[in-house]
């Protein structure tokens, strides 16, 4: 279990423990995903931009989703006929 405190800086391990309501000691491994909190907001002269830190990741995992299942769906129509 030492193990985790040599990959984990230990005030995150504390952080992450304390958001669990457990001790660090009872976390064997972790995997977060960060991500920007700031909201969105206009940019531009004109505020003709939108500035949007996740819309990005979001927007891209929607189309990548989005075309696996109409891939998939495609194939499966194919199939059957």
């Amino acid at each position: 279990k030492e193990e985790i405190f040599s990959r984990h800086h230990a005030a995150l391990l504390e952080r992450v423990a304390k958001e669990l309501g457990c001790s660090p000691n009872d976390i064997v491994d972790l995997d977060l995903c960060l991500m920007d909190a700031q909201p969105a907001c206009l940019a531009g002269i004109y505020r003709e931009f939108v500035s949007a830190p996740r819309i990005d990741n979001n927007l891209s995992t929607w189309a990548a989703v989005q075309g696996l299942c109409e891939y998939v769906s495609e194939i499966v129509i194919d199939d059957s006929q």
